[in-house]
């Protein structure tokens, strides 16, 4: 899912998902801290919670210009035919990891209400 150099000079991070296709993500450096102090600071409100912790949803196409911002290079979401993404995976985790992308494609990343869970 790295992105790989698309032939003219720019580069091209491949998927078979739609490009609307929503992924949370995290600044690591910048917010971790306050989700960890607050669990903490807190505990007995979170105890047995499941945390659907994200800076933000972003559309692929987001993700890459995120990378093209931190690489200096440019970089495009390019939508494959499933068949062909799969090609380009080992064997032994194509069908988990396609199976895991068409979740997230089809009900969001944490399930239902992704969008309000991460709000």
């Amino acid at each position: 899912m790295a992105p790989h150099p698309a032939g003219d000079g720019t580069y091209a991070f491949a998927n078979f998902v739609n490009p609307d296709t929503k992924a949370p993500l995290i600044d690591t450096a910048g917010d971790t801290g306050k989700w960890v102090a607050a669990i903490l600071a807190g505990f007995p409100k979170y105890e047995g919670k499941v945390l659907c912790c994200a800076t933000a949803l972003y559309v692929f196409q987001e993700i890459a210009d995120a990378m093209s911002k931190a690489f200096g290079k440019t970089v495009a979401y390019k939508q494959l035919p499933e068949e062909i993404w799969r090609g380009f995976m080992p064997p032994a985790m194509r069908d988990d990891i396609a199976e895991m992308l068409q979740y997230f494609q089809e009900l969001g990343y944490y399930g239902e209400d992704t969008e309000g869970k991460v709000k």
